[in-house]
């Protein structure tokens, strides 16, 4: 596909913002803007298109670019006017310069620069890039030129795109993709859970062009386990319209007023009936806001809700409820430009999207592994299931920024039925990739620590047998304990769960990196539940362990180095929250590898045998210091009864 020139054709007004904002179709932005409004993709003035024919006779008798330039624009301010205008590659350009850290003034001269260099894989890349005639020899940005090898839907020759994601265009893209999925994708279809949520909200479309939206019971309605439902994944925000609560729950079962609903929550019913489904699950409307019992019940089921929904909407952009699913944007800036033949711009932004805001709560996480597929609203609609990922603009999307566990859940945890092997060591290895993204997600509700993850706990216990003990998987609970505080971030103490969990405190969390390859040694044994006192508290675990004495020694950089008792040398203690006190004990739990001996620094209580967690230590370490963990006749020293609450 060869572009078009700018001077047979006019572009509608864009907005002029960051590519990846999302600009609120329903604030007082986006009513500046025709939601139906299409621009014309790869329009090019006559400066880019000399350049383009260039570049092409290039790539068609060499192969590649040499290394080159030439006068483009006069001045910034006839490239930026040509970007207003809508040429696609001054509009690329113009918005890379526009968001670096570049001072150019008005009346700077633009040069076009192109080149080639290695990037880290050893690959060739092509690079083009704009000089300032007058002091800049080097290029201030790099745009990357491509051959177009990855559009698959829409086709290459895709000319059109709407400034708003709620436009047709983008409803036939993300229905096109269902179908798709629907008749040919074996993966999507896998579904271990056999259990409808406790509600739902029945949607049926309306003559105003609204919808009729009712609360009900899946078992009252005998509903069959396999019907179809979306489940909705978003931020609620500080204000919140309607919630289901004991007080209103059999007035919204009679009806719920859809002028009521907050408007992410409309525009998540529109979508459902468009995909062909007539029920909706909304944790605002399907879990009574005011009852414990039943917000514990539900929250407990959230992995059985995404697992088991037929797709998510994820309203990816918006950071509260009244902003709604759609965006304006301009498809310029999201799009790569074609310059001639097969030859195409893109810029380093159209590699990171505009899902920051919903990936950044941390009940988007499970929101997010989930469903077997999901439609993605954020500054672009975007189509994700487990077979095929993919943008409105015909791009394959990538989803690395999530972590190697978003290609590892499905085939690991969600995929294999009850019987097949457990792979343990990349299930281990996968779940602290999960819950180090996680640890640097932020909550509304900080006591929702645990909750907010409980569905992606679940789904693993499902799948191995393993049993969960406030977030630390038993079978593995020592090294579970070796948790830390990642400085310079901060972190919280809730107050919620035990000293040794991880979950009493939010945010601002790392664990010891985990290599499988490594050998760990326990220094210390774990009684299980099963094998204790039946009137013991979940909240306590027993373990069997050497407890040392130490010492203040200094502070070092934000940590405490203490000597302790009958140890070759001094450690250096990472404290949770407070600092050293007298009567902290060295509790060593393991060895990794042979290079280093891991362990918590506690605190008696006022209870018999019982301790409190208050930090963390690792020390380098070699034969000399093993031998301190034994006696003089060699045999290790005698292991006592130790309470961690």
């Amino acid at each position: 596909m060869s572009s078009s020139s700018l001077e047979s054709h006019s572009q509608p007004a864009r907005p002029d913002r960051y590519p990846r904002d999302f600009i609120s179709l329903r604030g007082p932005r986006g009513k500046e803007f025709d939601e139906n409004a299409h621009i014309r993709l790869h329009l090019l003035c006559e400066k880019c298109q000399a350049l383009g024919e260039l570049l092409r006779k290039e790539f068609e008798t060499l192969g590649r670019v040499k290394d080159g330039d030439m006068q483009h624009y006069e001045t910034a301010s006839l490239l930026k006017r040509s970007s207003e205008r809508g040429c696609h590659l001054c509009a690329l350009i113009w918005g890379a310069l526009s968001t670096s850290s570049v001072n150019i003034k008005e009346t700077d001269a633009i040069v076009m620069a192109w080149y080639s260099r290695q990037d880290y894989q050893g690959q060739r890349r092509w690079i083009l890039g704009p000089k300032i005639q007058s002091w800049a020899s080097y290029p201030l940005v790099d745009l990357h030129i491509e051959q177009c090898t990855d559009f698959i839907l829409p086709p290459l020759t895709m000319s059109m795109s709407s400034i708003s994601t709620k436009a047709s265009t983008c409803t036939l893209f993300y229905k096109r993709c269902k179908e798709i999925c629907d008749k040919t994708h074996t993966n999507c279809h896998i579904k271990r859970v056999k259990q409808l949520p406790t509600r739902l909200l029945y949607v049926t479309p309306a003559p105003s062009g609204t919808a009729t939206v009712q609360l009900v019971s899946s078992v009252d309605m005998g509903l069959p386990p396999d019907t179809e439902f979306a489940a909705l994944s978003y931020c609620w925000g500080k204000n919140y319209r309607l919630r289901l609560l004991t007080t209103n729950y059999r007035d919204l079962t009679v009806d719920t007023p859809f002028d009521q609903l907050p408007a992410i929550i409309q525009d998540a019913v529109l979508v459902t009936i468009e995909l062909g489904l007539q029920y909706l699950w909304v944790d605002a409307l399907c879990i009574m806001q005011d009852s414990h019992e039943d917000w514990s019940h539900e929250a407990a089921r959230m992995c059985d809700v995404y697992e088991g929904c037929s797709i998510a909407l994820a309203a990816s952009g918006a950071s509260d409820s009244e902003q709604g699913l759609y965006t304006v944007r301009d498809p310029l800036l999201q799009t790569p430009c074609i310059l001639s033949g097969n030859l195409r711009v893109s810029t380093g932004r159209m590699k990171l999207e505009s899902y920051r805001v919903l990936e950044t709560r941390g009940w988007a996480m499970q929101e997010h592994l989930l469903p077997s597929r999901a439609i993605k609203f954020g500054s672009y609609v975007y189509w994700t299931c487990r077979e095929l990922s993919i943008n409105e603009f015909g791009r394959y999307e990538s989803e690395e920024h999530l972590g190697a566990a978003t290609q590892e859940f499905f085939p690991l945890v969600l995929k294999p039925a009850t019987m097949d092997p457990v792979d343990a060591p990349r299930i281990r290895l996968m779940w602290w990739r999960i819950w180090t993204t996680y640890m640097a997600a932020g909550l509304s509700k900080k006591s929702d620590n645990l909750a907010a993850i409980s569905g992606v706990i679940s789904a693993i216990e499902r799948r191995t047998g393993w049993t969960s003990v406030h977030g630390l998987w038993e079978p593995f609970i020592i090294q579970e304990l070796l948790w830390f505080k990642s400085w310079p971030v901060k972190t919280e103490q809730i107050g919620v769960g035990p000293s040794w969990s991880w979950a009493s405190r939010y945010r601002g969390l790392r664990a010891e990196p985990l290599d499988i390859s490594i050998e760990w040694k326990d220094l210390a044994e774990y009684v299980p539940m099963d094998g204790r006192d039946q009137s013991s508290s979940p909240a306590v675990i027993e373990l069997s362990g050497v407890l040392c004495r130490t010492d203040y020694l200094d502070d070092i950089k934000r940590r405490i180095l203490l000597s302790v008792e009958g140890w070759p040398a001094p450690i250096c203690a990472n404290y949770d929250q407070r600092s050293w006190q007298a009567g902290d004990m060295a509790l060593p739990l393991c060895f990794k590898g042979k290079g280093s001996v891991h362990g918590l620094i506690v605190a008696p209580t006022r209870k018999s045998m019982t301790y409190e967690r208050v930090g963390y230590f690792r020390k380098s370490c070699g034969l000399d210091f093993a031998k301190a963990l034994q006696r003089s006749d060699g045999e290790p020293f005698v292991r006592r009864k130790i309470l961690l609450e």
